[in-house]
C-alpha cells in the first residue's frame, strides 16, 4: 500500500427545509504519495431527516443518507463514488450514532460495506483544545509532525503518539 499524505481545503454549507437537513461539502485536496503529486477535487451532499422530531436533538430517530464523488484534475477524471444510507439515533446535539450500507464505485469496480456504525460526534471545541493540546506536545517532541494536516489525519496523529507512547 502506498503511503499518502493530504492536505486540503473545503468550504461547507448547511441548509434546513422543513424536516430535511442537508449539508453540501466542496473540497480541493493536495496528495502527496511517495513518488508523485496528485489534487483531487471531492463533493459531498448529505440528506437527514428525522422521523420523530422536528429537528436532530437528543433521543431523534433520523435517516441519514449522502453522496460524495471523487474527481481527479488529470486523466481518468473519475476517481470513485460514495453512497450511504442508514437509520441514525441522536444521543445530543452533538452526538450521534449511525447504523447503514455504504456502496462505493471505482472506475472499474465496486464494493460494498456493511457500516455497523457511524459515530458522528460534534465535539469541535473539545476537539480544538484536544489538538491544540497535541500540536503543543509535538512541537516540544518534534515528532509525527508530518502527518498533521487535516481531520481524518489527525487521527492518525493520535495513532502515532501512541503508538510511540508520547501522548502522555
Amino acid at each position: 500500500k502506498t503511503q499518502e499524505h493530504r492536505i486540503y481545503q473545503q468550504f461547507i454549507t448547511r441548509q434546513q427545509f422543513n424536516r430535511f437537513f442537508i449539508q453540501h461539502r466542496y473540497r480541493l485536496e493536495q496528495r502527496f504519495l511517495q513518488d508523485d503529486f496528485r489534487m483531487r477535487l471531492r463533493y459531498f451532499l448529505a440528506l437527514n431527516y428525522p422521523l420523530n422530531k422536528e429537528k436532530l436533538e437528543k433521543n431523534a430517530v433520523y435517516l441519514s443518507a449522502y453522496n460524495e464523488i471523487f474527481l481527479n484534475t488529470e486523466p481518468k477524471i473519475f476517481d470513485r463514488n460514495r453512497i450511504y444510507g442508514g437509520l441514525g439515533y441522536s444521543f445530543s446535539k452533538n452526538t450521534r450514532l449511525e447504523l447503514g450500507y455504504m456502496n462505493q464505485s471505482l472506475e472499474n469496480k465496486n464494493t460494498n460495506q456493511m457500516m455497523i456504525f457511524r459515530l458522528v460526534l460534534i465535539q469541535m471545541k473539545l476537539l480544538r483544545k484536544l489538538r491544540t493540546l497535541l500540536i503543543l506536545r509535538l512541537i516540544k517532541k518534534k515528532e509525527c509532525l508530518n502527518i498533521l494536516k487535516g481531520e481524518k489525519n489527525f487521527l492518525l496523529l493520535l495513532n502515532c503518539l501512541i503508538q510511540e507512547n508520547k501522548l502522555f
